[in-house]
């Protein structure tokens, strides 16, 4: 997990919050496993209904945070983690 992502549960409610302020919010690829693993977390739990994804600080998120993204580690886990987080927000499931 990752200190710039924060998770907090109220009221069938899941709430996501970016929280890299001095960044704008870039986001890396810790924080997309965060979030990731957050909306998994929301879908297996019958008591959260709702996910609410906001970010502390003027700026929701400016992007990927290019530097980390840049490196090189030829793994493709950036790619991965991206890709793996669009998914999980279209398979996310509504709980009536």
């Amino acid at each position: 997990m990752t200190d710039n992502v924060t998770i907090s549960d109220e009221r069938g409610v899941r709430l996501i919050v970016l929280n890299r302020p001095e960044k704008k919010n870039a986001l890396t690829q810790a924080m997309y496993a965060a979030i990731n693993d957050a909306i998994a977390g929301t879908d297996a739990d019958p008591a959260l209904r709702v996910t609410v994804i906001t970010a502390y600080g003027p700026v929701f998120t400016s992007g990927n945070d290019l530097a980390e993204f840049a490196a090189p580690t030829g793994d493709g886990v950036g790619k991965r983690t991206i890709a793996e987080l669009m998914q999980s927000l279209i398979n996310s499931q509504t709980k009536m």
